[in-house]
């Protein structure tokens, strides 16, 4: 199994605290299982509800 994760996360502008995540994932498997290639974009932003 391999994980790999790039983020970046904005400072300044209209998109400051805005972070996105790449994310990949790749699972080699025994005979009895499928291998596994995931690609994953994950995007977070903080919003203040008061």
């Amino acid at each position: 199994e391999r994980n790999i994760e790039a983020r970046y996360t904005f400072q300044t502008g209209t998109l400051k605290d805005l972070s996105v995540r790449v994310r990949q994932a790749t699972t080699r498997a025994t005979e009895f299982e499928q291998n596994l290639d995931e690609v994953r974009v994950i995007v977070e932003y903080p919003l203040s509800v008061l």
